[in-house]
């Protein structure tokens, strides 16, 4: 077949819409390694109604977002089956950044005494075996001290004989009064969420070596009372853009060991609401981001045993497509998102990543639900399902229990210029990067807007800010406007930056960024580079910027992000030697268009195979040849919809799963793959 097709940049668009010619090789002979069942978590919700007092913390503790019927102190049968028929393994609770004022003892004890938090630790527990799901139990940063977190793991584990391994209260025991005997066993702990923020409330922020000596005292209370349980430690997430220096000093601090390393993998950060640059453009770049998301995962583990001598698994304990708005259509909901959620629980199944766990952000209603019921939060009335649950549903029901090699043979790959913090990919990559031609600044014209508390002024070409009190403020009120752009190019601005006494809370410090002229508000398009801070002589900073696709004209701005979450900042800095440059990222090679994981049973009879073609316009007509093996049976189900942005939100039809026409002959197998799909093949085979 002669097939014609021309990539634009950041979009699959096809000149013509011939189907794709692909070839691939199933090895049911090499085993990769068992198939680990926790990859398969998810997120429940259980926040403290402290947690800023938002109406929706209420239905949390409830209702559990749908988990728990108050009313008939039973849980929610339709979000058990829901829950089962999915596949979900290992839930984590109680939930993000509701964990941050969450007081586990206020959760237990006869439902009169805790009325306005039906949905606790007991009723979590009891949803956990009714779904025959194991748990993962974050404990509070904030709230509470290291013999609290050590009472609840006593609660949770120890036999109710009297023993009493923690001394005091018998903790046991009152998990017996309380209507459960026997232990619940849970293995896995976390120490905070996303500590480093603070908590939203009048802590703006967590300095590592904070974090660090806080997790050790954790870490021996918690051995104390059963040696078995696991508690792993945060690192930042890896969207943030100077994630490692905080991860570094927290490994560097601590004096214990950890079980392992907690991760959030978040991509990309987008938050406008104007649909630009379009659907194909954002998802294009999605869906080319898998590899950039295994170099991270390979670069943590290298952090890891470069600083501790020893490497740790990880915890993907929260996982999205991250979008983070409502229009045009919320993203987040989409068949896009689906797929790349799909392409995510393939990184998690290889051995080369050493994931313990994986836990999709989030199951039932609230913001990011794959499950969103007719009465909101409280779970009542009929359940709709969301794009996202059927990835899960297709493992669930198709992946079996051993990884085997499976290998894309032939197929044409796509390129991306990138998008929202995810990097090129095109050709065959490249690791050099760096600025490109002539300083496009002239001259440096500095300009400023009134900022309370806080004085600027240039003299001599250099820019002198002076913050004369603590204050917490957001500080972007230097700036050099209206530098023309090219659009859709990336750019890197830098100085060098002297310090005297400039101490910032957040640890972020004073540094450089590059937005949009039309401004944040307008674009949602800012990017903050690291800054400097303390008493120091004159230090290198950059930050490099993508242009939108219609930017005009840029800002480079002297930035200290504050506000509430980074706390205050005092003390003086001055910047000299402003460039502006045009950049060459490094860039990944082009990735192909369909991509393969492959499993079979445990005797070997039966095979799984799982496709997702990437491809926006052009099916996938795919020939698959099972080495060693004759194929006797096979049947496929694919999930796809209308656009790559379609949701279910109106129409819960729109988006979901179809049966596809399959045939087997001998070692071969065909099927054409829809675009923008992703498959689930059962496969009989007799070597």
């Amino acid at each position: 077949m002669n097939t014609v097709t021309c990539f634009l940049t950041m979009a699959l668009v096809t000149c013509v819409h011939a189907a794709q010619d692909v070839r691939i090789e199933i090895d049911p002979g090499r085993t990769v390694g068992p198939v680990n069942p926790l990859i398969f978590g998810n997120n429940q919700l259980g926040y403290d109604l402290a947690h800023g007092g938002h109406p929706e913390n209420r239905m949390y503790a409830m209702n559990g977002g749908g988990l728990y019927l108050p009313d008939q102190h039973r849980l929610n049968p339709a979000m058990v089956r829901l829950a089962k028929e999915m596949g979900i393994t290992i839930d984590r609770w109680p939930g993000g950044c509701g964990t941050h004022l969450h007081d586990w003892k206020r959760t237990i004890g006869p439902i009169g005494e805790r009325r306005d938090w039906p949905f606790g630790l007991d009723e979590f527990m009891a949803w956990c075996d009714a779904t025959g799901v194991t748990a993962v139990v974050t404990i509070s940063y904030f709230v509470g001290a290291p013999q609290d977190a050590a009472d609840m793991v006593e609660y949770l584990n120890a036999s109710a004989d009297g023993a009493n391994p923690g001394g005091g209260v018998d903790w046991a025991a009152k998990r017996a009064a309380n209507g459960h005997r026997e232990p619940y066993g849970v293995r896995h702990f976390e120490f905070g969420n996303e500590t480093w923020h603070g908590n939203h409330q009048d802590i703006s922020s967590v300095a590592a070596a904070d974090y660090a000596r806080r997790y050790d005292r954790y870490h021996r209370a918690i051995k104390a009372v059963d040696p078995k349980a696991q508690l792993g430690i945060l690192t930042m997430n890896s969207s943030a853009t100077d994630q490692l220096s905080w991860t570094d000093q927290v490994l560097r601090t601590i004096t214990t060991r950890p079980d392992f390393a907690i991760e959030h993998t978040y991509h990309p950060n987008y938050r406008a609401n104007t649909g630009k640059p379009g659907a194909d453009v954002m998802f294009t770049a999605l869906l080319a981001a898998p590899d950039q998301v295994e170099a991270y995962y390979d670069r943590l583990h290298q952090t890891l045993t470069r600083i501790l001598g020893y490497d740790l698994p990880l915890a993907i304990t929260e996982y999205n497509a991250s979008f983070i708005q409502a229009e045009p259509v919320p993203y987040r909901h989409s068949l896009g998102a689906a797929l790349w959620n799909g392409e995510m629980l393939r990184i998690f199944s290889s051995p080369r990543h050493r994931i313990l766990m994986a836990n999709y952000w989030q199951f039932a209603n609230s913001f990011w639900g794959q499950v969103k019921s007719e009465g909101g939060n409280a779970g009542t009335g009929r359940q709709f399902l969301r794009p996202n649950y059927f990835p899960y549903k297709l493992y669930h029901d198709y992946f079996q229990t051993h990884l085997i090699e499976g290998r894309i043979a032939r197929c044409p790959i796509f390129s991306t210029e990138g998008f929202s913090g995810i990097e090129p990919a095109r050709g065959k990559g490249s690791s050099v990067a760096g600025p490109i031609g002539p300083n496009l600044l002239e001259a440096v014209a500095w300009g400023f807007s009134e900022a309370p508390t806080v004085t600027h002024e240039v003299k001599d070409g250099v820019l002198h800010v002076t913050f004369p009190e603590l204050t917490d403020m957001n500080y972007y009120h230097g700036k050099v406007t209206r530098i023309p752009v090219k659009p859709n190019t990336y750019y890197v601005a830098a100085c060098e930056i002297r310090c005297k006494g400039l101490v910032d809370e957040g640890g972020k410090g004073l540094g450089l960024a590059i937005g949009d002229s039309r401004g944040y508000t307008v674009t949602k398009s800012q990017t903050v580079g690291p800054g400097a801070m303390g008493t120091t002589d004159w230090t290198p900073v950059e930050v490099v910027y993508h242009t939108l696709r219609d930017t005009e004209a840029v800002d480079i701005l002297a930035r200290r992000l504050g506000g509430t979450r980074y706390g205050t900042i005092q003390g003086e800095a001055w910047l000299r030697g402003l460039t502006f440059r045009e950049y060459t990222p490094r860039f990944f090679p082009a990735p192909a268009t369909v991509s393969v994981n492959a499993s079979r049973s445990e005797d070997g009879g039966t095979l799984g195979i799982m496709l997702i073609n990437r491809h926006l316009k052009q099916s996938a007509d795919c020939v698959m040849t099972v080495l060693g093996s004759q194929v006797s049976g096979v049947s496929a189900q694919a999930l796809t919809g209308p656009a790559i942005d379609a949701i279910n939100e109106k129409d819960a039809t729109t988006v979901g799963l179809k049966p596809i026409a399959v045939t087997a002959n001998g070692h071969e197998i065909k099927l054409s793959l829809p675009p923008m799909s992703m498959a689930g093949l059962r496969v009989a085979v007799q070597r």
